[in-house]
């Protein structure tokens, strides 16, 4: 039994030893390896080796749009037959982030725009919504290109290469970056940007717990705007619920939902978290959606600050402690609802 168990031991060192053998004598090896910062399971990382042993010289340079040189010297060293892991492929000299990237492009291990970065959140759109953004590439004059805020090289790449066939076709373009991409979407009316920058911490209906894993990875939602856009549809909203609880997930997908209406309400100027929450209570309580802004906008300035005194009142008597002691002026109502008749809806539910 010893000397079984001897042999299984030696037998394994040796085949690491082979393996390490076999790995140094590769050709074009990297003279130093620094890890791959992108979020992606081994899984996907040998779905992108395995697309690199199969792809021909056409799908390397016109669906990635690779390198032919790059391809050149991978071809006259053979290197699509002698790395069969991503080790290996990581470690091939040539084989950069970039090039990684590509390949996850068009394999579907990048879905969104920085999908899978590090310490991004990923700029979601549905598969319609980048249809929009193509289609608007195609037809958008230079003029309409430079408003969207493309650069000149951008602008260049993009007339030179278009009509795009799909997302992934104008993705992959040479200096699409992801910025870029974004402006491209937001031009087209396919998504949504929210600027600012308040922290989730401002939210106090969102618990440590729940904070903390939607700021980490993959999620890396960090603040309210980030939230209301990754939040958008029910089905991210289930994502998201799944990704924070392995709890019931219709009670999470609820409370994210809740979080990304005050999101949605916490765009108006001046508005805080406590008039944040008081908004919501009374929209809930007079059955008034002010989370979205088509509905805020067609509202009386002086109606919801009496909605808003009524609803006070009543919970000061039953909470004498109350947060909120004052309630904002009706000029503040007025400005908030002048606000939001240039706000979007961005919540589909």
């Amino acid at each position: 039994m010893k000397k079984a168990r001897l042999f299984l031991v030696l037998t394994a060192i040796l085949s690491l030893l082979m393996v390490s053998a076999v790995r140094a004598e590769l050709p074009l090896r990297k003279t130093s390896i620094t890890p791959y910062k992108y979020l992606i399971s081994e899984a996907e990382k040998q779905t992108i080796v395995n697309w690199f042993r199969n792809a021909s010289q056409y799908q390397w340079e016109n669906v990635a749009k690779l390198s032919p040189t790059l391809y050149a010297k991978l071809v006259k060293y053979n290197m699509q037959a002698l790395i069969t892991n991503w080790d290996d492929f990581w470690g091939t000299a040539g084989i950069s982030a970039s090039v990684v990237n590509q390949i996850a492009k068009v394999t579907g291990v990048f879905k969104y725009p920085q999908d899978k970065h590090w310490a991004k959140f990923a700029y979601r759109m549905t598969d319609s919504e980048k249809q929009k953004c193509v289609n608007w590439v195609n037809n958008a004059s230079s003029g309409e290109l430079a408003a969207a805020g493309l650069g000149a090289t951008a602008i260049e790449r993009i007339l030179t290469g278009r009509p795009f066939s799909n997302f992934v076709d104008l993705w992959t373009t040479k200096g699409m970056s992801d910025t870029n991409m974004r402006k491209i979407a937001v031009a087209a009316g396919a998504f949504y940007w929210v600027p600012g920058s308040i922290k989730t911490e401002s939210l106090f209906s969102i618990g440590p717990a729940y904070r903390a894993k939607l700021a980490a990875a993959p999620l890396n939602i960090l603040t309210l705007q980030a939230l209301l856009m990754c939040a958008r549809y029910d089905e991210w909203r289930g994502e998201i619920a799944r990704t924070i609880s392995a709890g019931s997930e219709p009670m999470v997908k609820g409370l994210v939902l809740s979080w990304a209406k005050q999101a949605s309400i916490r765009r108006l100027p001046g508005c805080g978290e406590a008039y944040g929450e008081l908004l919501m209570k009374v929209a809930k309580e007079k059955k008034v959606d002010l989370a979205k802004m088509s509905v805020f906008k067609n509202q009386s300035a002086a109606q919801l600050r009496a909605w808003c005194q009524e609803y006070l009142a009543a919970y000061n008597e039953e909470h004498p402690t109350a947060v909120i002691g004052n309630i904002p002026t009706e000029a503040t109502f007025q400005k908030w609802i002048d606000t939001a008749a240039g706000l979007p809806d961005i919540l589909v539910y």
